[in-house]
Protein backbone atom coordinates (compact mmCIF):
# COMPACT_ATOMS: atom_id res chain seq x y z
CA UNK A 1 0.00 0.00 0.00
CA UNK A 2 1.06 3.28 -0.82
CA UNK A 3 -0.24 6.19 1.16
CA UNK A 4 -2.29 9.59 -0.39
CA UNK A 5 0.52 12.52 0.31
CA UNK A 6 -1.59 15.70 1.74
CA UNK A 7 1.93 17.13 2.59
CA UNK A 8 5.26 16.87 0.82
CA UNK A 9 8.07 17.70 -1.15
CA UNK A 10 10.12 15.80 -3.76
CA UNK A 11 13.40 16.71 -3.39
CA UNK A 12 15.64 16.26 -6.66
CA UNK A 13 19.57 16.57 -6.34
CA UNK A 14 22.50 16.81 -8.21
CA UNK A 15 25.42 16.40 -7.11
CA UNK A 16 28.54 18.44 -8.90
CA UNK A 17 32.42 17.48 -8.65
CA UNK A 18 33.44 20.81 -8.78
CA UNK A 19 37.10 20.89 -7.49
CA UNK A 20 39.86 19.21 -5.04
CA UNK A 21 38.43 20.47 -1.91
CA UNK A 22 36.65 24.08 -0.89
CA UNK A 23 37.57 25.89 2.61
CA UNK A 24 34.35 26.48 4.23
CA UNK A 25 35.08 29.22 6.36
CA UNK A 26 36.42 31.24 3.19
CA UNK A 27 33.03 30.22 1.28
CA UNK A 28 31.05 31.10 4.01
CA UNK A 29 32.81 34.63 3.97
CA UNK A 30 32.84 34.91 0.03
CA UNK A 31 28.72 33.49 0.13
CA UNK A 32 27.80 36.97 2.35
CA UNK A 33 25.89 39.62 0.51
CA UNK A 34 25.99 43.49 -0.10
CA UNK A 35 27.07 45.18 3.70
CA UNK A 36 28.03 41.80 5.07
CA UNK A 37 24.28 40.59 5.12
CA UNK A 38 24.84 36.64 5.09
CA UNK A 39 22.76 34.62 2.71
CA UNK A 40 24.08 31.19 4.33
CA UNK A 41 21.19 29.43 6.24
CA UNK A 42 21.94 28.63 9.55
CA UNK A 43 19.63 24.90 8.99
CA UNK A 44 21.15 22.09 10.51
CA UNK A 45 22.42 19.27 8.59
CA UNK A 46 22.10 15.94 10.05
CA UNK A 47 23.60 15.58 13.08
CA UNK A 48 26.74 17.46 12.06
CA UNK A 49 28.36 20.05 13.91
CA UNK A 50 31.92 21.98 14.04
CA UNK A 51 34.14 23.03 10.71
CA UNK A 52 33.16 19.98 8.47
CA UNK A 53 29.64 20.85 8.35
CA UNK A 54 28.94 22.11 4.67
CA UNK A 55 27.91 25.22 4.02
CA UNK A 56 24.21 25.72 3.01
CA UNK A 57 22.75 28.72 0.84
CA UNK A 58 19.17 29.62 -0.68
CA UNK A 59 19.30 29.97 -4.50
CA UNK A 60 15.44 31.04 -4.91
CA UNK A 61 12.65 29.73 -7.16
CA UNK A 62 13.56 27.89 -10.67
CA UNK A 63 11.66 27.30 -13.89
CA UNK A 64 12.47 23.88 -15.70
CA UNK A 65 10.81 22.50 -18.89
CA UNK A 66 11.08 18.79 -18.66
CA UNK A 67 9.85 17.06 -22.12
CA UNK A 68 8.00 20.67 -22.32
CA UNK A 69 6.06 20.51 -19.31
CA UNK A 70 7.32 23.54 -16.69
CA UNK A 71 7.87 23.09 -13.52
CA UNK A 72 8.28 25.51 -10.90
CA UNK A 73 11.03 24.44 -8.23
CA UNK A 74 13.03 26.25 -5.17
CA UNK A 75 16.53 25.73 -5.80
CA UNK A 76 19.23 25.35 -2.51
CA UNK A 77 22.86 24.68 -2.57
CA UNK A 78 25.47 22.66 -0.04
CA UNK A 79 28.86 22.98 -0.52
CA UNK A 80 30.93 20.52 1.18
CA UNK A 81 34.59 20.61 2.29
CA UNK A 82 35.88 17.97 -0.06
CA UNK A 83 34.94 19.60 -3.39
CA UNK A 84 31.19 18.75 -3.99
CA UNK A 85 28.53 21.15 -5.07
CA UNK A 86 25.08 19.87 -4.31
CA UNK A 87 22.24 21.64 -5.54
CA UNK A 88 18.82 20.72 -4.14
CA UNK A 89 15.32 21.12 -6.35
CA UNK A 90 12.55 21.25 -4.02
CA UNK A 91 9.06 20.25 -5.54
CA UNK A 92 5.81 20.71 -3.29
CA UNK A 93 3.75 17.57 -4.13
CA UNK A 94 -0.12 18.32 -5.01
CA UNK A 95 -2.14 17.09 -2.01
CA UNK A 96 -3.67 13.92 -2.41
CA UNK A 97 -0.88 12.65 -4.64
CA UNK A 98 -0.72 8.88 -4.94
CA UNK A 99 1.59 6.50 -6.14
CA UNK A 100 0.90 7.06 -9.58
CA UNK A 101 1.05 10.41 -9.81
CA UNK A 102 4.81 10.72 -7.48
CA UNK A 103 5.87 7.69 -9.85
CA UNK A 104 5.02 10.04 -13.03
CA UNK A 105 6.86 13.14 -11.08
CA UNK A 106 10.53 11.44 -10.39
CA UNK A 107 9.99 9.60 -14.04
CA UNK A 108 9.69 12.99 -15.82
CA UNK A 109 12.75 14.54 -13.74
CA UNK A 110 14.95 11.31 -14.40
CA UNK A 111 14.56 10.49 -17.88
CA UNK A 112 15.57 14.72 -18.47
CA UNK A 113 18.67 15.91 -18.57
CA UNK A 114 17.46 19.34 -18.14
CA UNK A 115 17.66 19.26 -14.86
CA UNK A 116 21.45 18.37 -14.55
CA UNK A 117 22.12 20.71 -17.74
CA UNK A 118 20.55 23.35 -15.03
CA UNK A 119 22.16 22.10 -11.61
CA UNK A 120 25.94 22.52 -13.97
CA UNK A 121 24.58 26.36 -14.46
CA UNK A 122 24.51 26.44 -11.02
CA UNK A 123 27.37 25.35 -9.37
CA UNK A 124 29.12 27.49 -12.23
CA UNK A 125 27.80 30.12 -11.03
CA UNK A 126 28.31 29.08 -7.13
CA UNK A 127 32.26 28.02 -7.97
CA UNK A 128 32.74 31.90 -9.59
CA UNK A 129 31.33 33.56 -6.38
CA UNK A 130 33.51 31.15 -3.92
CA UNK A 131 37.03 32.27 -5.50
CA UNK A 132 39.68 31.99 -4.33
CA UNK A 133 37.93 29.19 -1.46
CA UNK A 134 38.01 27.08 -4.44
CA UNK A 135 40.94 24.79 -4.72
CA UNK A 136 42.24 22.67 -8.02
CA UNK A 137 38.69 23.17 -9.99
CA UNK A 138 37.87 20.35 -12.25
CA UNK A 139 37.55 21.17 -15.80
CA UNK A 140 35.51 17.45 -16.63
CA UNK A 141 32.65 17.78 -13.66
CA UNK A 142 31.16 14.36 -12.58
CA UNK A 143 27.07 14.98 -11.79
CA UNK A 144 25.35 12.34 -9.33
CA UNK A 145 21.61 12.58 -8.73
CA UNK A 146 19.31 11.20 -5.78
CA UNK A 147 15.21 11.90 -5.51
CA UNK A 148 13.69 11.66 -2.10
CA UNK A 149 9.46 11.28 -1.77
CA UNK A 150 9.64 13.64 1.28
CA UNK A 151 6.19 13.53 3.51
CA UNK A 152 4.91 15.54 6.14
CA UNK A 153 1.50 14.29 6.24
CA UNK A 154 -0.48 11.49 5.04
CA UNK A 155 -4.04 10.41 4.69
CA UNK A 156 -5.75 9.49 8.34
CA UNK A 157 -5.82 6.38 8.91
CA UNK A 158 -2.81 4.91 7.41
CA UNK A 159 -0.36 3.66 9.61
CA UNK A 160 3.48 3.94 8.64
CA UNK A 161 4.11 0.44 8.89
CA UNK A 162 1.69 -0.20 6.44
CA UNK A 163 3.36 1.76 3.83
CA UNK A 164 4.68 -1.79 1.77
CA UNK A 165 4.69 -3.80 -1.54
CA UNK A 166 4.60 -2.86 -4.88
CA UNK A 167 3.06 0.34 -4.68
CA UNK A 168 5.73 1.51 -2.64
CA UNK A 169 8.43 -0.12 -5.32
CA UNK A 170 7.03 1.47 -7.63
CA UNK A 171 7.36 4.99 -6.82
CA UNK A 172 10.75 4.25 -6.06
CA UNK A 173 11.53 2.43 -9.30
CA UNK A 174 9.34 5.63 -11.26
CA UNK A 175 7.37 2.96 -13.46
CA UNK A 176 3.40 3.60 -13.96
CA UNK A 177 0.81 1.51 -12.73
CA UNK A 178 0.73 -0.35 -16.07
CA UNK A 179 4.02 -1.64 -15.53
CA UNK A 180 3.49 -5.37 -13.28
CA UNK A 181 6.95 -5.75 -11.06
CA UNK A 182 7.78 -8.96 -10.04
CA UNK A 183 8.27 -10.27 -6.24
CA UNK A 184 11.72 -10.48 -6.71
CA UNK A 185 12.01 -6.81 -7.73
CA UNK A 186 9.25 -5.13 -5.07
CA UNK A 187 11.42 -7.22 -2.53
CA UNK A 188 14.78 -6.09 -4.04
CA UNK A 189 13.23 -2.44 -3.65
CA UNK A 190 12.55 -2.26 -0.82
CA UNK A 191 14.40 -3.99 1.59
CA UNK A 192 16.29 -1.17 3.39
CA UNK A 193 13.67 0.10 5.72
CA UNK A 194 14.13 1.80 8.33
CA UNK A 195 11.76 3.24 11.17
CA UNK A 196 12.28 5.34 14.55
CA UNK A 197 8.98 6.01 15.69
CA UNK A 198 5.73 4.45 15.11
CA UNK A 199 4.91 7.17 12.64
CA UNK A 200 7.85 7.77 10.40
CA UNK A 201 9.83 5.76 7.92
CA UNK A 202 12.55 6.00 5.62
CA UNK A 203 12.56 2.87 2.51
CA UNK A 204 15.79 3.47 0.13
CA UNK A 205 16.32 2.27 -2.87
CA UNK A 206 19.38 2.73 -6.14
CA UNK A 207 18.59 6.46 -6.47
CA UNK A 208 15.60 7.19 -4.93
CA UNK A 209 13.71 7.06 -1.24
CA UNK A 210 10.84 7.74 0.42
CA UNK A 211 10.73 9.46 4.01
CA UNK A 212 7.85 9.66 5.88
CA UNK A 213 8.90 12.37 8.98
CA UNK A 214 5.98 14.36 10.02
CA UNK A 215 7.76 16.83 12.34
CA UNK A 216 9.84 18.10 9.00
CA UNK A 217 13.14 17.18 10.31
CA UNK A 218 15.32 16.76 7.42
CA UNK A 219 18.11 14.62 8.79
CA UNK A 220 17.55 11.73 6.95
CA UNK A 221 17.40 13.39 3.78
CA UNK A 222 21.16 14.67 4.60
CA UNK A 223 21.99 11.27 5.21
CA UNK A 224 21.39 9.77 2.17
CA UNK A 225 22.55 13.36 0.41
CA UNK A 226 25.81 12.75 2.44
CA UNK A 227 25.86 9.44 1.10
CA UNK A 228 25.33 10.27 -2.57
CA UNK A 229 28.27 12.62 -2.13
CA UNK A 230 30.66 10.13 -1.63
CA UNK A 231 29.64 7.73 -4.25
CA UNK A 232 29.78 11.10 -6.60
CA UNK A 233 33.90 11.57 -5.25
CA UNK A 234 34.53 7.88 -5.65
CA UNK A 235 33.15 7.68 -9.07
CA UNK A 236 35.35 10.89 -10.27
CA UNK A 237 38.53 9.46 -8.88
CA UNK A 238 37.61 6.25 -10.15
CA UNK A 239 37.46 7.44 -13.87
CA UNK A 240 40.42 9.59 -13.22
CA UNK A 241 42.68 7.27 -12.84
CA UNK A 242 41.70 5.20 -15.57
CA UNK A 243 42.00 7.77 -17.69
CA UNK A 244 46.01 8.39 -16.31
CA UNK A 245 47.09 5.00 -16.47
CA UNK A 246 45.92 4.66 -20.05
CA UNK A 247 47.73 7.44 -20.58
CA UNK A 248 50.99 6.86 -19.08
CA UNK A 249 50.06 3.21 -21.21
CA UNK A 250 50.21 5.14 -24.57
CA UNK A 251 52.69 7.14 -23.59
CA UNK A 252 55.04 3.71 -22.99
CA UNK A 253 53.94 2.24 -25.92
CA UNK A 254 55.39 5.22 -28.28
CA UNK A 255 58.45 3.92 -29.93
CA UNK A 256 61.82 5.70 -28.95
CA UNK A 257 62.24 8.65 -31.02
CA UNK A 258 63.47 10.99 -28.11
CA UNK A 259 67.42 11.04 -26.81
CA UNK A 260 67.57 8.58 -23.48
CA UNK A 261 67.72 12.06 -21.56
CA UNK A 262 64.54 13.32 -22.69
CA UNK A 263 62.68 9.67 -22.44
CA UNK A 264 64.32 9.83 -18.61
CA UNK A 265 63.27 13.42 -17.93
CA UNK A 266 59.25 12.69 -19.66
CA UNK A 267 59.06 9.07 -17.74
CA UNK A 268 60.31 11.18 -14.44
CA UNK A 269 57.60 13.87 -15.07
CA UNK A 270 54.77 11.13 -15.70
CA UNK A 271 56.08 9.35 -11.98
CA UNK A 272 55.35 12.93 -10.36
CA UNK A 273 52.00 13.31 -11.81
CA UNK A 274 51.18 9.77 -10.56
CA UNK A 275 52.27 10.33 -7.31
CA UNK A 276 50.36 13.15 -6.67
CA UNK A 277 47.22 11.78 -8.03
CA UNK A 278 47.74 8.63 -5.44
CA UNK A 279 48.21 11.48 -2.81
CA UNK A 280 45.54 14.06 -3.73
CA UNK A 281 43.23 11.22 -4.10
CA UNK A 282 43.54 9.67 -0.70
CA UNK A 283 43.38 12.95 1.12
CA UNK A 284 39.64 13.33 -1.04
CA UNK A 285 38.28 10.07 0.08
CA UNK A 286 39.76 10.59 3.94
CA UNK A 287 37.75 13.76 4.05
CA UNK A 288 35.09 12.69 2.34
CA UNK A 289 34.69 9.82 5.32
CA UNK A 290 35.50 12.47 7.69
CA UNK A 291 32.31 14.80 6.47
CA UNK A 292 30.09 12.06 7.73
CA UNK A 293 29.53 12.31 11.54
CA UNK A 294 26.18 11.73 12.78
CA UNK A 295 27.73 11.89 16.64
CA UNK A 296 25.54 10.16 18.96
CA UNK A 297 22.75 9.60 16.82
CA UNK A 298 22.87 5.33 15.74
CA UNK A 299 19.42 5.26 14.18
CA UNK A 300 20.90 7.93 11.46
CA UNK A 301 24.36 5.92 11.38
CA UNK A 302 22.11 2.95 10.57
CA UNK A 303 20.72 4.42 7.53
CA UNK A 304 24.11 6.05 6.28
CA UNK A 305 25.60 2.69 6.44
CA UNK A 306 22.30 1.06 4.59
CA UNK A 307 22.98 3.77 1.94
CA UNK A 308 27.07 2.66 1.56
CA UNK A 309 25.30 -0.70 0.75
CA UNK A 310 22.60 -0.10 -1.63
CA UNK A 311 24.84 2.51 -3.37
CA UNK A 312 27.80 -0.51 -3.08
CA UNK A 313 30.39 2.65 -2.25
CA UNK A 314 32.52 0.35 -0.78
CA UNK A 315 32.52 -1.22 -4.02
CA UNK A 316 33.63 1.70 -5.61
CA UNK A 317 35.61 2.36 -2.62
CA UNK A 318 37.78 -0.60 -3.10
CA UNK A 319 38.01 -0.16 -6.85
CA UNK A 320 39.87 3.08 -6.22
CA UNK A 321 42.37 1.99 -3.84
CA UNK A 322 43.30 -0.89 -6.75
CA UNK A 323 43.59 1.72 -8.91
CA UNK A 324 46.07 3.64 -6.34
CA UNK A 325 48.15 0.57 -5.52
CA UNK A 326 48.58 0.11 -9.82
CA UNK A 327 49.31 3.72 -9.81
CA UNK A 328 52.01 3.48 -7.33
CA UNK A 329 53.78 0.68 -8.53
CA UNK A 330 53.31 2.64 -12.62
CA UNK A 331 55.38 5.28 -10.63
CA UNK A 332 57.94 3.18 -9.13
CA UNK A 333 58.07 1.67 -12.78
CA UNK A 334 58.27 4.98 -14.45
CA UNK A 335 61.17 6.17 -11.44
CA UNK A 336 63.19 3.13 -11.96
CA UNK A 337 63.09 3.38 -15.89
CA UNK A 338 64.41 6.99 -15.82
CA UNK A 339 66.96 5.82 -13.68
CA UNK A 340 68.20 3.39 -15.65
CA UNK A 341 67.86 5.01 -18.88
CA UNK A 342 69.90 8.14 -16.97
CA UNK A 343 72.36 5.44 -15.82
CA UNK A 344 72.89 4.02 -19.16
CA UNK A 345 73.78 7.68 -20.44
CA UNK A 346 76.15 8.07 -17.99
CA UNK A 347 78.19 4.54 -18.49
CA UNK A 348 77.97 5.95 -22.54
CA UNK A 349 79.59 9.29 -21.47
CA UNK A 350 81.97 7.43 -19.35
CA UNK A 351 82.43 4.84 -22.18
CA UNK A 352 82.93 7.53 -24.60
CA UNK A 353 85.81 10.10 -21.86
CA UNK A 354 87.52 6.83 -21.57
CA UNK A 355 87.34 6.19 -25.96
CA UNK A 356 88.94 9.73 -25.87
CA UNK A 357 91.58 9.63 -23.46
CA UNK A 358 92.64 6.70 -25.16
CA UNK A 359 92.83 8.27 -28.52
CA UNK A 360 94.13 11.65 -27.46
CA UNK A 361 96.81 9.30 -25.56
CA UNK A 362 97.57 7.04 -28.73
CA UNK A 363 97.73 10.56 -30.72
CA UNK A 364 100.46 12.26 -28.17
CA UNK A 365 102.43 9.30 -28.60
CA UNK A 366 102.34 8.94 -33.02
Amino acid sequence: MFPRILSGSLLLYRMVDVADDIDLRQAEGALRGEGGAPRVTSAPFGRQAGRNAPVAMGLGPRAVVFKGARLDLSAFVRIFSHGVVSIRYELPLPSGSGAAEVAALLRRTAEDDALEQEARREAARVLQELGTAVHGPHADATVESYSVVFATEIEAGMPASSIEGEDLARVLLGEPPAMALSDQTVAHATRHRFAYGRSDLCVLDWDSAFVLEPSGDRAVADVLEVATTQLLELRHYDAVFERELLHVADELRRPGRHAPWRRARAYRALARRVQRLVVESAEVVERTENAVHFTGDLYLARVHRAAVERFRIEVWQASVLRRQETAAHVAELLHSDANARLGHVLEGSILALIVLEIVMAVLRIV
